[in-house]
């Protein structure tokens, strides 16, 4: 287990490399960059990648969040206040040189707190209030529109293979559809405070109602899949390991491994620190890390 200080509160954000070997955390104010630790190197001070077009905090009006590119460059999210040319963009940034790549140009409609980085960390997702856009990193130039719909989509999360995303129709249900059908689609109770997210593979969905409880569900039968798992409290955050095998849950502040195809407990994590904000599992699935209101990063290595 590794103990990380990053200095500054509330790591709303962080992400590993791709190979591992870094890990990028941001605050929730992007005027404070992002700072990347080299996990072989853990009493070696970070190096601090501030964004390039932001020159004070009075400029944004936006959270922060961080995520590298399957390059290794970093994709920094950023609403620019009285910017006109810039507004609100997604901005791809080489390290440590704190050196704009280039800027994506995002609809005002575009919700920037819930981008996603899918298909191998190769293509940006957007989701607005009537459509889900996207762009490849490789080429960002051209814009595509993944879904256009007059259902909810403000925080639709969309399946690693841009198959499967989410929408909410109404107050009391969550809806899963296929991208290019209307008919593929099947719906879950929702209640408030709900966690969900798709396995990498796109197999399958978790689920956890404000009440507690975690299902899992299989894409391809659109069924409930597995035992049902039960928690007294909310859960805030669902993430499978990449082979699909594992499902980590945050509950009260305590980090769960669950089996999927059971529903047994396989570990418990107490780290004794403050309010958990985010979870960021490693492409090869052996390490998992967490951050807190307090500025603490704690990286685990997962050898099972």
């Amino acid at each position: 287990m590794l103990r990380l200080k990053d200095g500054r509160q509330n790591l709303a954000s962080i992400d590993f490399s791709p190979d591992g070997r870094f890990l990028a955390a941001a605050p929730s104010h992007a005027s404070r960059g992002v700072k990347v630790f080299e996990l072989a190197k853990p009493k070696q001070k970070p190096i601090l990648v501030k964004h390039p077009l932001i020159q004070d905090a009075a400029r944004v009006s936006t959270c922060m969040r961080v995520n590298f590119t399957a390059d290794n460059m970093l994709i920094v999210p950023t609403e620019i206040a009285g910017h006109w040319t810039l507004g609100a963009g997604i901005s791809v940034i080489s390290w440590p040189d704190s050196e704009l790549v280039y800027r994506i140009p995002v609809s005002a409609t575009a919700f920037l707190l819930y981008y996603q980085i899918v298909n191998q960390r190769k293509t940006i997702v957007v989701p607005s209030i009537d459509e889900i856009a996207y762009w490849d990193i490789a080429n960002t130039t051209n814009w595509r529109q993944l879904v256009y719909t007059a259902t909810y989509l403000q925080d639709s999360i969309i399946s690693s293979d841009m198959r499967w995303y989410t929408s909410s129709e109404s107050q009391s249900r969550v809806y899963i559809n296929y991208v290019n059908s209307n008919f593929l689609s099947f719906s879950i109770l929702q209640r408030e405070n709900n966690a969900i997210n798709f396995s990498p593979s796109s197999r399958y969905l978790a689920f956890a109602s404000g009440t507690g409880e975690i299902q899992i569900y299989s894409l391809e039968s659109r069924k409930p899949f597995g035992s049902l798992i039960n928690f007294p409290f909310h859960v805030s955050c669902l993430m499978f390991t990449p082979d699909d095998r594992n499902l980590l849950a945050i509950c009260d502040n305590l980090v769960y491994i669950f089996d999927v195809q059971t529903g047994a407990e396989k570990a418990r994590f107490d780290f004794q620190i403050g309010r958990i904000l985010a979870l960021k599992i490693s492409d090869d699935g052996t390490m998992f890390a967490v951050s807190d209101e307090s500025g603490i990063i704690i990286v685990v290595d997962i050898d099972f």
